[in-house]
């Protein structure tokens, strides 16, 4: 909300001493600063850039043997439901230097599962290193004194042969996927913004069962989207009957809206 309504939440929350923006967490020590001295602050870059890295101070609030470590920030799609991109930027990933390095860290403090997560975590290291290296970094995780690293928020197109047989080959990394379909009829993918997906779905999830038998796959879809029919909600059912993902969220869209308003509101609300 601060990322977003930032001007508007200091003119209605009168006793708000400061707003900052997600992309400007790391100066908080100096808006606490300045609201000491009686300053309201307004931080909010409109292009978040900052990343976290090994040499960021943190406070975990998960139990003792599990660690999140984020790999990348923002997103470089723009899916017609989703508001990340306008509040956290463009995708920005870390070296696998440094996450090899927050992995060791982890594990000497007691960490036995590491969760790499990140917007698109398929799309890890295209912007710094010019092509998606998933793989690589998985390989490179390999080497690190954990037991079990697990990964959230795949993209499908993102699952190329590399990465599933990083998946597999490597000891400490578990045959888990979180894999967000959010729908299978073409039509509906289209309107999501995320046409190249509905050719591949079925295929992903063929060679996902094909290469790692055995494997967990977690998914997500939004039923209800705008200009969803009866037939598409069909299809997304048989779809579920016959890959039958390992555990499936639904995520229903109660505004009736029609094709394309949806793109126009996030246009006229979001990006002025």
């Amino acid at each position: 909300m601060a990322q977003h309504f930032q001007q508007q939440l200091l003119d209605e929350l009168p006793e708000a001493v400061a707003i900052v923006g997600t992309g400007d967490y790391h100066k908080i020590v100096d808006v606490m600063q300045r609201v000491e001295k009686g300053d309201r602050v307004s931080l909010v870059s409109s292009e978040p850039t900052y990343i976290a890295d090994e040499t960021t101070p943190r406070y975990r609030t998960t139990s003792e043997g599990v660690a999140y470590l984020r790999i990348a920030e923002g997103c470089d799609y723009r899916c017609a439901f989703c508001i990340i991109p306008h509040l956290r930027g463009n995708q920005r990933s870390r070296t696998i230097e440094s996450i090899v390095a927050e992995a060791k860290q982890l594990a000497s403090e007691g960490v036995k599962e590491i969760i790499l997560i990140s917007q698109i975590t398929t799309n890890y290291g295209k912007d710094i290193y010019g092509e998606p290296k998933l793989a690589e970094l998985l390989r490179a995780l390999g080497e690190v004194d954990v037991p079990w690293i697990r990964m959230h928020y795949a993209y499908p197109t993102g699952l190329t042969p590399q990465v599933v047989a990083a998946i597999r080959e490597t000891h400490n990394v578990l045959p888990y996927l979180d894999l967000p379909l959010q729908h299978s009829h073409p039509e509906i993918l289209r309107a999501m913004n995320r046409p190249f997906q509905a050719g591949i779905n079925d295929a992903i999830v063929d060679r996902l069962k094909a290469s790692i038998p055995g494997a967990v796959m977690r998914t997500t879809f939004i039923v209800g989207f705008p200009g969803e029919t009866d037939e598409h909600a069909a299809h997304l059912l048989e779809f579920v009957k016959e890959r039958q993902p390992t555990a499936c969220q639904i995520n229903y869209q109660q505004k009736k809206w029609k094709f394309g308003e949806m793109q126009s509101w996030r246009h006229n609300n979001l990006y002025h």
